[in-house]
């Protein structure tokens, strides 16, 4: 149901709930299935115009949201479905003769689709502690405790690169960075079993830990874990 000389559509109940007021008339003509209200008080024009700018104002706060979200933290099909919903929510924002209940189904199907994302696993490096601290002449090791991985999915890969900071600067510069050294995969619940980081004298070593996940995960200082060896 649209009010004469508004592109605004309602239901039937709600037409009358939010635009007809007491005393106003209104009359059906079968012949064109139409309802005609003689809106004496003009407050449906207001209300109208009210619905219109939150439904705006509505759209573009979650287009704005979706925005600032990171896609290297998302699987690529469900970061894919969103930008089709952020693309649609934007044509219907755009135009300026979209109704009310155009722009909040357009909301609706961006948050929906932003409800849908599935983030790619991700590394708790507080959860990768010393394995063995092992005699010279025999391999180290580390290993992930439960969690370690965040995400509950097993066979993902996990990687250890040594981190030697150069300039002491706490970040994960250039050249910063030692050879891959494979951990293994994950289990179901996220850990990894002990594995070997090498022969190393005693000393404080930093490893920085990724898992991938359709691509590596970052390698930055978030995921850094400190291992001690005394032998």
């Amino acid at each position: 149901m649209k009010k004469f000389g508004s592109n605004e559509t309602y239901t039937a109940a709600d037409y009358v709930k939010s635009v007809v007021t007491v005393g106003e008339t209104v009359e059906y003509f079968a012949t064109t299935n139409t309802v005609v209200v003689v809106d004496t008080d003009n407050t449906g024009a207001g209300q109208i115009a009210a619905a219109l700018a939150q439904a705006k104002a509505d759209l573009a706060a979650e287009v704005t949201a979706v925005e600032a979200l990171n896609q290297a933290q998302y699987k690529t099909a469900t970061w894919t479905a969103l930008q089709t919903a952020l693309t649609a929510a934007k044509t219907t924002a755009a135009n300026t003769n979209a109704t009310t209940a155009q722009l909040n189904q357009a909301r609706t199907d961006l948050t929906a689709a932003k409800t849908a994302l599935v983030k790619r696993a991700s590394v708790d490096a507080t959860k990768f502690v010393l394995g063995t601290d092992n005699a010279n002449g025999t391999a180290d090791t580390i290993k992930g405790n439960a969690g370690a991985i965040v995400d509950n999915t097993a066979g993902l890969t996990v990687t250890a690169y040594q981190w030697t900071d150069a300039n002491s600067n706490g970040v994960v510069d250039a050249g910063e960075l030692g050879a891959a050294i494979a951990l293994g995969t994950t289990a179901a619940d996220g850990s990894v079993a002990e594995a070997s980081i090498g022969d190393k004298a005693p000393g404080t070593y930093k490893f920085v830990i990724t898992v991938t996940d359709e691509v590596e995960s970052v390698q930055n200082a978030t995921a850094v874990t400190t291992i001690t060896l005394a032998n």
